[in-house]
């Protein structure tokens, strides 16, 4: 049941509702077909474009890709979610599947659960026993995380360490659904890393050649970056939330 901050909010969305571009949703499909464009626009012309203007605006787009996965996740554009799934199975963002992360995000949207540690997988608060347990390195890497230089930096690598824990769980636990998803995304990717080094010559396999492997290493930081800009704007709606006497929080 949808729910409104008061009356004013719930008038101005019902006028919204009757407008073209609420029922089109044009401004998402836009962003489909630009995104796309210009993903595959740069790689095919990599070589055209030269090193630093590619390094430039594929991290850009996959930053756009990131956000359009989001915005696939909340049933846009469409009402049918398996349609919307297809724009955003695309591994353009490398480290995890969009099933993992559909999944996880949804969970972080359960908000009577908001923030809390253990339930919101994009919490950036943590249990007291959780700190109580952490070493010195530990805690010092959780609070130089909830810094902004901290979220940028090192809160991508908390968000691959935990997808990468949730897989190696999935595994033990044969739950099958989620492995299969793994699966066809390293499938998926392997191709478009081969696709990228035949066709766009932008190599992923380690090379002999110093400027080989500094591509190759762009190639991640673009992905990363992606992941750092959602990382920095993930509690944004949340960060007001009250808390408990027994939260722990910096």
């Amino acid at each position: 049941m949808p729910r409104y901050l008061d009356d004013a909010q719930r008038q101005e969305l019902q006028d919204r509702r009757s407008s073209w571009r609420w029922r089109s949703e044009w401004p998402t499909w836009a962003v489909i077909v630009a995104v796309y464009a210009g993903w595959f626009g740069v790689t095919v012309n990599a070589r055209t474009l030269g090193f630093a203007p590619t390094v430039a605006l594929l991290a850009v787009l996959s930053c756009w890709y990131m956000s359009l996965q989001h915005e696939l996740i909340h049933e846009h554009p469409t009402r049918w979610p398996l349609v919307n799934m297809l724009f955003g199975l695309a591994p353009l963002a490398v480290w995890f599947p969009y099933e993992v992360y559909r999944d996880s995000h949804l969970r972080h949207h359960d908000d009577a659960h908001l923030t809390e540690p253990g339930r919101d997988p994009e919490t950036y608060y943590v249990a007291p026993e959780q700190w109580a347990n952490a070493g010195a390195v530990l805690r010092a890497a959780l609070a130089a995380r909830n810094t902004f230089a901290g979220r940028m930096l090192i809160g991508p690598w908390f968000s691959i360490a935990a997808s990468w824990r949730e897989a190696a769980q999935a595994v033990a636990g044969q739950r099958w659904r989620i492995v299969a998803g793994w699966a066809a995304h390293l499938v998926a990717l392997a191709a478009l890393a081969h696709w990228l080094e035949i066709r766009c010559g932008i190599p992923w396999r380690r090379s002999c050649s110093a400027w080989d492997t500094h591509r190759s290493r762009w190639r991640q930081c673009a992905r990363f970056r992606s992941i750092a800009r959602r990382s920095a704007r993930a509690n944004a709606r949340s960060s007001t939330r009250p808390h408990g006497p027994g939260d722990c929080c910096f």
